[in-house]
């Protein structure tokens, strides 16, 4: 038997095959990752390093990345996924539409063939789950919280000890103070904090998130600055990006990155693993083969490979966050000067949490400047000219909180492969996803609760926008660990059942979402089936 090149070869660069590269890199093993890996070409050297408002009033070329060379960043649509990505993060989605054929009238994902993944847009919000949410998502909690701590130590997490510690960062340590919070959101957090055993008795506790920024130099990384320009590039790395990671392991000579490769599929062979992918530039097909695969392509990506791979006609669960948020105005903030100096991440964050046996639900808070003005003009009930003049005089005053909600696995959630003759892998995938009366129940008392907070905080929700489902982009539980009525299921290491040698890392496997944000705990799970794949 002829002995592979490549001990391990994983498919993906975003947050979950990042995490494992280098885990698995660091600890010496051959790593041989394959990615289409489509990057910004266009915008990346265009954008000044400089604050926001200097940009404003000195750049002569600001519209070719503010709008796009294209004009493809003033979507005038209903609202849809993707279109918060400004033009400099549109790469993101770039080829989804011709290689990861779609199709669905209830749920509208959003995915990534890009470097770096979803990761290159993430809005770096870190939270750990409390021990009853992983038990419930089928991970252990001893190994995860072990696993946060080695990933907040290798992405930098800023945070503060405040009251939402124990829903952001818990008990992980950091070097990272969080960044200081705007005008907009200190005068909501200091009318929090003058009655905050009213809100604490009631359920809600508000603070500052954790992000994965570093905020003060680490190696090439550089100190958060505020320019408010978070949206549109990442020139000082201070924000962690998996391409990060990509890019200090190609320094490395046990690692190879090979993008324009599209897997489409893999089978195993004598102890060996064959993996199947399209070259995108010649469109033809090749193999590679290695002693393992793990598979990092998010729980969309992960399941289409596994189906394509292992059974074409079954049926997988799957779950996502329903979100919905508010355009807010703050009128105390009327007339007064927008600061120059802020980022353009998230505020604030807040937990509402008043009964053990109900699930948390998570707003982020958000002062609205960098995106313009026209993406919350076009949900105004008014006429684009009269928006434009009453959206100028409120910009100071405006926030825009978003809600999440926890998700659980039922019938009416599943996806599958079903026959195209006209895609490059001749099928398509077919996602059916709703909500029962109970669900749909929570989530609209849920969102007068937190409605009804910011009201008594001065702050006005003007509408809510209501979000088709998927556009969370928090997807999980298509492979559930350890769910034998499952098509298909991981076990506790990661180990697709049925299978010798091929694991999946990212949250493909997670049988429960909670409402916090999914990123980090992808990034720790990732770190485990690294050490478990290289223990195996």
């Amino acid at each position: 038997m002829e002995t592979p090149d490549n001990d391990f070869v994983v498919v993906g660069s975003g947050m979950s095959g990042a995490v494992v590269a280098h885990t698995l890199v660091t600890a010496g093993a051959r790593v041989h990752l394959l990615d289409v890996g489509n990057q910004d070409t266009t915008y990346r050297d265009l954008i000044p390093d400089k604050g926001f408002e200097h940009i404003r009033q000195e750049d002569s070329l600001q519209h070719e990345y503010f709008l796009g060379k294209q004009f493809e960043g003033v979507p005038w649509t209903n609202t849809r996924v993707g279109s918060q990505l400004t033009p400099p993060r549109q790469y993101i989605t770039r080829q989804v539409e011709d290689l990861l054929f779609t199709q669905s009238d209830s749920f509208t994902p959003m995915e990534s063939l890009a470097y770096g993944g979803l990761g290159s847009g993430w809005g770096l919000g870190c939270n750990v789950y409390r021990d009853q949410e992983l038990v419930k998502m089928g991970l252990n909690p001893a190994k995860m919280r072990t696993a946060y701590q080695a990933v907040s130590d290798l992405v930098g997490v800023a945070v503060n000890q405040d009251l939402v510690r124990p829903y952001t960062l818990g008990q992980v340590n950091t070097a990272y103070a969080a960044p200081q919070v705007d005008l907009n959101s200190q005068l909501l957090l200091n009318k929090y904090l003058k009655k905050q055993s009213k809100y604490i008795s009631r359920g809600f506790y508000m603070g500052q998130p954790a992000i994965a920024a570093v905020t003060q130099d680490q190696a090439e990384r550089r100190a958060l600055p505020y320019h408010n320009m978070d949206f549109y590039t990442d020139q000082r790395r201070s924000a962690f990006r998996p391409w990060i990671l990509i890019d200090r392991l190609k320094q490395q000579a046990n690692f190879q990155y090979q993008s324009q490769s599209f897997v489409t599929s893999f089978r195993e062979e004598n102890g060996q693993v064959w993996v199947n992918y399209l070259d995108t530039a010649t469109r033809e097909q090749k193999q590679i083969k290695a002693r393992k695969l793990i598979l990092a392509t998010g729980a969309i990506g992960s399941a289409r490979i596994v189906l394509r791979s292992l059974g074409q006609d079954q049926q997988l669960p799957i779950v996502c966050n329903p979100y919905v948020y508010f355009a807010c105005i703050q009128p105390k903030m009327l007339g007064k000067q927008i600061t120059q100096e802020r980022t353009s991440l998230g505020q604030l964050a807040l937990f509402y949490d008043q009964e053990p046996d109900e699930d948390v639900i998570t707003s982020g808070i958000y002062s609205y400047s960098s995106l313009l003005l026209f993406r919350l003009m076009k949900e105004a009930p008014l006429n684009f000219k009269d928006s434009r003049i009453l959206f100028q005089y409120l910009h100071s005053t405006l926030s825009v909180a978003g809600v999440h909600f926890a998700d659980y696995p039922t019938s009416q959630k599943f996806l599958k492969l079903a026959p195209n003759p006209e895609s490059v892998t001749q099928d398509q995938l077919s996602i059916e996803y709703s909500l029962s009366d109970a669900e749909q129940l929570i989530i609209r008392k849920g969102s007068k609760k937190i409605a009804a907070f910011l009201r008594s905080l001065r702050c006005f929700p003007l509408k809510k926008i209501l979000t088709p489902a998927g556009a969370s982009i928090h997807y999980g539980g298509t492979l559930p660990i350890g769910d034998t009525a499952s098509a298909f299921s991981l076990n506790e290491k990661g180990l697709i059942t049925g299978t010798q040698n091929v694991y999946v890392a990212d949250s493909a496997g997670f049988r429960y979402l909670p409402s916090q944000g999914l990123s980090f705990t992808i990034m720790a799970w990732a770190y485990l089936v690294a050490n478990q794949a290289l223990k195996s």
